[in-house]
């Protein structure tokens, strides 16, 4: 063999074995950065989702808190059918305002605009289901009108039935119905 063939020749394998070098550096270095990203991601999942807790759990609600939670705001009196000789608009714009906690327990009760049905005193009132009823509710401070019955509740609309004494006005004694809009 020719002393300058080989001479090329080596210096061609050392050039092909410096590309093998870089490529398997460039390689290598690839696969660093990729492990770096790989494992930085999972560390972040991680602390993700070991600080996402349930902090609201799930209860159901009873019968009773349901239809609280829809009672719950301020109802005007839109129109009532109302004993025989009374005025059929005497409780139109009435207002009763049904209070709960948070967790929709009733709480108070005022009104406003019908003293002679619904007179809150002490201020406020307040309101409860009859027992494990839904439809009865008993009214506490006020007077001389003490308890309903809900005939229709949804969300923007109710009626109630009532009977009022007659006590202090005998005239207003008797069985009336209001329908109300929230």
């Amino acid at each position: 063999m020719n002393s300058k063939y080989f001479l090329k020749y080596f210096v061609i394998l050392i050039e092909i074995n410096k590309l093998y070098v870089d490529l398997t550096s460039i390689k290598f270095k690839m696969m660093r950065k990729i492990k770096y990203l790989l494992g930085l991601g999972l560390i972040a999942g991680l602390l993700f989702f070991t600080n996402c807790k349930d902090d609201d759990p799930v209860t159901d609600l009873t019968a009773q808190q349901l239809q609280a939670q829809t009672m719950k705001g301020t109802w005007t009196i839109v129109s009532a059918t109302v004993p025989e000789g009374v005025n059929p608009t005497i409780l139109n714009g009435t207002t009763m305002a049904f209070n709960s906690d948070d967790n929709y327990t009733p709480t108070s009760f005022t009104s406003n605009g019908a003293p002679d049905y619904f007179n809150v005193d002490p201020a406020p009132g307040g309101w409860d289901f009859v027992g494990e009823s839904t439809t009865a509710v008993s009214l506490t401070n006020v007077g001389p009108v003490s308890e309903f019955n809900i005939n229709n509740l949804t969300g923007t609309t109710m009626e109630i039935t009532f009977s009022h004494p007659g006590l202090r006005i005998s005239d207003l004694g008797g069985v009336y119905t209001a329908n109300l809009t929230k």
